[in-house]
């Protein structure tokens, strides 16, 4: 939230600064810059409304705001009765028969932070007739970059007779092929132009008719559609780099490309010079009109290869690359990447050095220069030495828009050889707007538009809510619709649309959107039934669920509040079934099965026995959720190292074991403690498997559960491994506690769960945590450890204190179901801390 506006005065305080004597004048004024950015005002509005047509004047899609909000937004119009009411704002809404027919211009005019403004008008005719009222979202002309699709939406209203709704249609000129209209609501409708198909240079005109069907009335509007063209790249292969003298260099500009057209032929035209001299060295390349050639005979010193790619009456672009001839023999280096620029975010960059020596006699070294990574700490980007001949870098390390040299020298026989490459990232999308529109029978509609990518390929939409302070949640699917018809709770809401390009990189838009209450308030019982009558008619779906958990779990108490949380725990677990998942939809659902566990739930289930029965039906579903979401992942192929999945899960696992925990005996409930203890078990051994020795842990920490999953080399076992976020709870493991011969590199997991998961079957009060600790191999197999003949030393914190009792420690005993100290027995008790040693691992 910047607050520095033109005009102010800046002062520097003396007695913060050094070197005060450089400056001649303490205070500076704020001035607004030479080139300020201009606004570009939008008004998106129909060009005829019938004479009882409640229609609006909208600038949200104005651009220019200089990075803040538009400072102002002034109206006016030659519609001289209505003038003084014009209210200042970006959307201005008219009634039904405000006006009389007639034309009439309106214009806005905006203005930025940087002082600067700009205005824009637009004729709006007034018909006598019930005609009725369409316009299209945004601008009056769309620009598609390369073969982005160009999504189109209108908006549409009837005449004098509300209850009756305009049918849509789209059509082009001149004609080119088109994929199908999408209509999200009958008043609401989404064009999709296919970018392929459009020529470049042409002027395309999309217009969309509005029918009344009862009267046969119609209404138009249209807007400019033309696709840009992205020109000419220029790429050599190889970059800079070391050559010993006598040797052929080659030469390859292959990869250039006419971004409009990948299979157009080009020309090429390669030039050399000598930087040393500052002379020509053309004469030394073998083809200068070949994409790919080589250079010869060249004496040692510094060289500039350009490659000059032109095609047609298009601009020609250049590449360089650089050479340095030395003598002696040092080795070549070549790299190769796993991905072409620009590279995707998303992805780990795998970066391949080879050299013409003996591999394991060459001494490698990486550098990086260029733009900044994720994490100032060089190594914290890495999944590999900077010293390897593969360098990986671990995914979202790079950021967008940005170029990276990487340079790698190679060393053998005492000779040092260079090469280096250029990595690029994309630009995020950019600069679109999302607006709401009213839909039908309560719902709105959120319209994403205007995005522009930087990179091929269509962009796809998130829309999300978010309710003062709590996390924002999913209202769709990622997907390719710009829009999305949904119902809103109540209040001041944040709506949010997150656009992803094709390479990994998204933009955010937010916007403040305010839901007035209605009269009627419904139970968050009956909300909910409607709700599933809603979804079995086929009208919803799970998605449209989102915006409404808090209002139903906030509206049900008592006993209702536990049926209408087993009724949306039920509802997930058969909305998920066998099918295959998205990872927006797991996501998704277990944020619905985590707002059904909050620590109240299922205290009232000791009361009653129908609230036990309840309690208990509705855990074994949540387990149930859990499997699916488990098989769900793997069918889908997603990763189980995704934060946001092992967030989900592991604090559903918490929240579980907490509600067992306080409550009465139940051989369910045991059972149900016993198979979660199976699902924590079988995640990490999914997620071990995927991991490299030496990789940074993966960890997720809350007030109920703490799971921490690394792979080590077995050497590492030897010594004391901190296995806790908070710097206690861990294990100290005997020299040989695994076999080094037969395993290279192991899975060292804990888990640490707040509470007693089996209370309702022992007796025994637990004073701590209950702290798993597993090994397992390299396919994420447990290690079966017992029997050792030097103890483990496992570090547990007590909950309680330590001054009324005796500690113990203890393991759970899957087969007698009872806490047992056989292997177990206590070190030393230190500061609340329990050193037990244990002769084998499982659950302390």
């Amino acid at each position: 939230n910047p607050t520095v506006l033109i005009g102010d005065t800046l002062t520097l305080l003396s007695d913060l600064a050094t070197n005060i004597t450089l400056f001649t004048n303490r205070q500076v004024k704020v001035q607004a810059p030479v080139n300020a950015t201009v606004p570009m005002p939008v008004i998106a509005s129909p060009s005829t409304v019938g004479l009882c047509t409640a229609w609006s004047l909208d600038g949200t899609n104005s651009a220019g705001n200089g990075g803040r909000p538009f400072t102002s937004w002034t109206w006016s119009t030659t519609a001289a009765t209505k003038i003084n009411s014009l209210a200042n704002g970006n959307v201005i809404h008219w009634n039904a028969r405000e006006l009389s027919a007639g034309s009439y211009s309106f214009t806005l005019t905006v203005k930025n932070w940087l002082l600067q403004t700009a205005s824009t008008t637009v004729q709006v005719s007034v018909s006598d007739a019930a005609i009725p009222s369409v316009r299209i979202q945004g601008g009056s002309s769309v620009q598609s970059i390369g073969s982005r699709d160009v999504a189109l939406s209108a908006v549409a209203f009837a005449g004098c007779d509300s209850s009756r709704t305009p049918s849509l249609v789209w059509t082009i000129t001149p004609s080119i092929a088109f994929t199908t209209t999408m209509t999200s609501t009958s008043t609401q409708s989404t064009f999709i132009v296919s970018g392929s198909s459009l020529a470049i240079g042409t002027l395309y005109t999309a217009t969309v008719t509005a029918t009344d069907t009862s009267n046969q009335q119609i209404n138009t509007a249209s807007v400019t559609v033309q696709r840009a063209s992205q020109g000419l790249r220029a790429q050599i292969v190889g970059g800079n780099g070391t050559h010993p003298a006598g040797t052929a260099i080659p030469l390859d500009a292959s990869p250039s490309r006419d971004l409009d057209d990948s299979n157009a032929s080009l020309t090429y035209s390669w030039n050399c010079i000598n930087t040393d001299t500052n002379t020509s060295c053309v004469s030394m390349i073998n083809n200068t009109n070949s994409a790919v050639t080589f250079a010869t005979k060249l004496a040692l010193g510094n060289y500039l290869f350009t490659a000059t790619v032109s095609r047609l009456a298009k601009t020609t672009v250049t590449a360089a690359m650089t050479a340095q001839v030395v003598a002696g023999n040092p080795p070549v280096i070549s790299v190769t990447s796993n991905s072409a620029n620009p590279v995707r975010l998303d992805r780990k960059l795998y970066l391949t050095a080879t050299v013409d020596t003996d591999l394991s006699s060459t001494v490698f070294q990486w550098s990086i220069t260029g733009g900044s990574l994720a994490s100032s700490n060089l190594q914290d980007n890495l999944l590999s030495d900077l010293n390897s001949p593969v360098l990986v870098l671990k995914k979202n390390a790079l950021l967008p828009s940005s170029t990276y040299t990487f340079t790698v020298s190679a060393t053998a026989n005492g000779a040092t050889g260079m090469t280096s490459v250029q990595v690029t990232t994309a630009a995020p999308p950019c600069c679109g707007t999302l607006t709401v529109q009213p839909g039908d029978n309560g719902t709105y509609v959120l319209i994403a538009q205007n995005y522009v990518s930087s990179t091929p390929g269509s962009l796809s939409y998130a829309f999300l809510l978010q309710q003062s302070d709590a996390p924002a949640l999913p209202l769709s699917d990622i997907s390719m619709s710009n829009q999305r018809s949904t119902r809103l709770p109540t209040g001041n809401l944040i709506l949010q649309v997150v656009v992803y390009d094709m390479y990994g990189n998204s933009y955010q838009t937010s916007i403040d959107y305010q839901v007035q209450e209605q009269e009627d308030t419904l139970t968050g019982l009956e909300i909910l039934e409607g709700f599933i009558q809603d979804i079995e008619a086929g009208s919803a779906d799970l998605g449209d669920l989102s915006p409404l958990i808090a209002t139903i779990l906030a509206t049900s108490t008592g006993q209702d509040g536990l049926v209408v949380r087993r009724k949306m725990i039920r509802l997930v677990s058969d909305h998920i079934g066998d099918r295959p998942l998205t990872q927006m939809e797991i996501i998704r659902d277990m944020g619905f099965v985590d707002a059904c566990l909050d620590p109240a739930t299922f205290q009232s289930k000791r009361d009653t026995t129908i609230n036990m029965i309840l309690g208990v039906d509705a855990l074994q579903n949540v387990l149930s959720i859990m499997q699916q979401i488990q098989a769900g992942v793997e069918a889908a192929d997603l990763q189980f190292t995704d934060n946001e999945v092992i967030n989900g899960l592991m604090s559903i696992s918490g929240h579980v074991t907490a509600q067992i925990s306080q409550t009465s005996a139940s051989s369910n409930l045991t059972q149900i403690a016993t198979n979660i203890k199976t699902f924590i078990n079988q995640f990490i051994a999914s997620i071990t498997a995927s991991m490299a020795p030496g990789e940074d842990p993966v960890i997720y920490q809350d007030d109920q559960i703490q799971v921490i999953v690394q792979r080590v080399s077995t050497s590492q076992l030897e010594g004391n491994i901190s296995m806790s976020a908070d710097g206690e709870t861990g294990a100290q493991f005997p020299a040989n506690v695994v076999n080094g011969s037969q395993y290279d590199s192991v899975g060292i997991n804990l888990v640490k769960t707040a509470s007693n998961p089996y209370a309702s079957s022992s007796l025994i009060q637990v004073a701590s945590a209950v702290v798993v600790i597993t090994i397992l191999d390299s396919d994420g197999n447990e290690i079966v450890i017992q029997d050792l003949q030097d103890d483990i030393v496992i570090t547990v914190p007590l909950t309680g204190g330590s001054e009324n009792g005796t500690a113990q420690c203890l393991y759970w005993d899957d087969d007698m179901l009872r806490w047992s100290d056989y292997g177990c027995h206590v070190i030393d008790v230190v500061d609340d801390l329990v050193f037990c040693g244990c002769n084998h691992l499982t659950e302390f």
